[in-house]
């Protein structure tokens, strides 16, 4: 009995003091609870998250254009003609190359001996060691008209006006050394200089097409396609036969282009009188008038005529170019930005502009739910239709009654029984197209008009006249679908 009594009082409990007493987790208070899940809420917000969006890739935005147009290889025809060598000798040039003359311009000299000028100034240096009056006066006024033009920050030109200068006294002392050779009986046969009989511009290179080559009817996709194209250039120094050519004149500023369109670009510019092309290569855009017909080989081809910009591609014979009709310019985002969402649309008549700084904010004004005076609440707008308000999120909620916006502009007389204002109720929502925009650090929904995708598919082109929408080197989310609106981004 005392064993058995003596097991009973060591299993016995003693519930003052709570000796032997059990506790396990599940019998916490209610409150000890709550702690514990806000608890945890706060962990997963905080270190979660961010590893869920760790190293968000942002891009910002930038202009450009869509460049889907095809691209075509042209022919260049322009008023050209090369000058042939009227005698054996040395050439030396007094112009750039391309350079632009006027008529009786110096363009270069002859020398027949190879050392007529050094042996002639040797003989001469004497008797011609000064310009003559006339001379000076045209010399001092390139140096004074160089002088009063030249500017520090375009330093560079001063290599280009010494050389200026230095050809002009070239030609100059030769035009001296010409007019005292030009009664000796050998002066007409071991020395020539050579002027441009019309206004127009100088080329040191010249290739294997003939004028009757340069005409629309003429040229074929097998000159196009030509893969041993030779431009044969003339260097100062060299020696020429006569009859050779001496240098290629090109009339003035005005060309056309020749190709061969697509069926699908043919059939949709038949009938244009213009088409504005772009020439990457000379990063130009420019509007000529069109016209089409069939070569001589049967090929359809096209061309347009340009009357100025040609000096931009003066040395080409051959030229990439685009027909921009086509081309789209905007901002230009990454395709996986762009994200789809539903949002609330309401009339027009339904949001207001005003506030009390006497700006323009829209607003929409809300029944209480007590029937006391409406509510004014500032609200987004994403975009709008022709009849609608897109409103962003948290502007207004689903079924909240909006009263209608009394028109300022309606005189009400103050006699007569007012009618209650028209009431809507938020319901209906529309598809937007937009991208997180995240200036302010947190993800912000902004609406985009999407004009086309890029000549790359990863990329759009949205339009940067849209109302509402995103601005140049806003700076947006890519891989759009990952993020909601608010997200912090930046902490």
């Amino acid at each position: 009995m005392a064993d058995k009594k003596s097991k009973q009082a060591f299993g016995k409990k003693n519930p003052k003091k709570g000796i032997g007493k059990e506790k396990d987790l599940f019998s916490l208070p209610f409150w000890c609870w709550v702690l514990l899940l806000i608890f945890f809420l706060y962990w997963i917000s905080f270190y979660v998250e961010p590893v869920k969006k760790n190293n968000p890739e942002i891009f910002q935005v930038v202009s450009g254009d869509n460049n889907n147009a095809t691209a075509y290889k042209s022919f260049l025809i322009r008023e050209e003609e090369i000058i042939k060598s009227p005698m054996d000798g040395t050439v030396n040039f007094y112009v750039s190359n391309s350079e632009r003359v006027g008529t009786n311009s110096l363009v270069c000299s002859l020398d027949k001996t190879g050392t007529f000028f050094q042996k002639l100034r040797q003989e001469l240096g004497e008797t011609i060691t000064t310009l003559d009056d006339d001379m000076m006066k045209r010399f001092h006024l390139t140096l004074k008209t160089f002088n009063e033009s030249f500017e520090l920050s375009q330093f560079d030109l001063a290599y280009s006006g010494k050389y200026a200068m230095t050809n002009q006294l070239m030609e100059l002392i030769d035009s001296q050394i010409y007019k005292k050779i030009a009664t000796d009986s050998l002066g007409d046969k071991i020395f020539d200089m050579v002027y441009a009989s019309k206004p127009g511009m100088i080329l040191f290179n010249y290739d294997d097409y003939t004028s009757a080559q340069m005409t629309p009817n003429a040229i074929s996709k097998k000159m196009l396609e030509a893969q041993n194209y030779q431009v044969t250039q003339i260097k100062a120094g060299s020696r020429l036969e006569k009859g050779s050519p001496l240098y290629r004149y090109v009339a003035s500023d005005a060309f056309s282009i020749v190709f061969f369109p697509s069926e699908q670009d043919y059939t949709q510019y038949y009938n244009n009188e213009q088409l504005v092309i772009k020439f990457p290569e000379a990063n130009m855009i420019i509007t000529g008038n069109c016209s089409h017909g069939i070569t001589a080989a049967g090929e359809r081809y096209m061309m347009v005529s340009f009357a100025g910009n040609g000096y931009a591609l003066l040395n080409k014979r051959f030229t990439t170019i685009q027909i921009c009709d086509s081309m789209k310019k905007g901002f230009i985002i990454p395709s996986s930005s762009i994200v789809q969402k539903d949002f609330f649309a309401v009339p027009k008549n339904y949001v207001g502009f005003g506030g009390n700084d006497g700006g323009d904010k829209p607003y929409v004004r809300l029944q209480d739910p007590n029937d006391q005076e409406p509510i004014i609440k500032l609200v987004t707008i994403l975009t709008e239709t022709h009849d609608h308000y897109i409103l962003a999120l948290n502007s207004v909620k689903e079924n909240e009654v909006l009263y209608e916006i009394p028109d300022p502009k309606l005189e009400i007389d103050p006699g007569s029984s007012q009618s209650p204002p028209s009431t809507y109720v938020v319901k209906n929502t529309m598809p937007v197209d937009g991208v997180y925009c995240v200036n302010r650090g947190y993800t912000q929904f902004k609406y985009v008009s999407i004009l086309d995708k890029t000549s790359n598919p990863t990329y759009t082109i949205i339009d940067p006249n849209a109302p509402y929408t995103v601005h140049e080197n806003d700076r947006v989310m890519m891989h759009a679908q990952q993020y909601k609106e608010g997200d912090l981004i930046y902490k």
